[in-house]
């Protein structure tokens, strides 16, 4: 009888143990983060502003390459790339551009090493702004505190 305990127990701990195995695999020791445009506005069919940021915790070089897609667009075709080199317990912030299409969408960015492994990803939405809004851009260490125009 206390066998049969442990066997049921063990076979109820089994979902459990196998999520957190797939969740920790999940958690590399590169992280990325994407912010895009003007506060995510862009101008459609204009070049614009990406900034990533990449982490590396682990204790190896990374080499590789930032690619980015449009969300749905094949794999094969990439709008813009940078090359990427990351030493290990470091963070660096990396700039790209591209051309936003007609209509806002999601674009989705990827840190693939130079053996073809994707290490880190991020996505985010495009706020595609009406052609005819302007844009109003400060530059300095209080930018942010343009909020008198809304």
């Amino acid at each position: 009888m206390h066998s049969g305990v442990r066997l049921s127990l063990q076979i109820s701990l089994l979902p459990l143990l196998l999520i957190l195995a797939a969740a920790a695999g999940q958690c590399g020791p590169v992280s990325m983060e994407a912010h895009l445009g003007f506060d995510g506005n862009s101008k459609p069919t204009m070049w614009t502003p990406v900034a990533i940021r990449l982490s590396n915790t682990g204790p190896e070089q990374i080499e590789g390459r930032i690619v980015s897609h449009d969300i749905g667009a094949s794999d094969t075709i990439s709008q813009c790339t940078a090359r990427v080199s990351l030493p290990p317990n470091s963070r660096k912030l990396y700039h790209v551009y591209f051309k936003t299409p007609n209509y806002g969408s999601e674009r989705v960015f990827r840190l693939i090493a130079n053996n073809g492994k994707v290490l880190a990803g991020s996505r985010v939405g495009i706020t595609a702004a009406s052609p005819n809004d302007l844009f109003i851009i400060s530059v300095g260490s209080r930018s942010s505190s343009l909020h008198f125009l809304n």
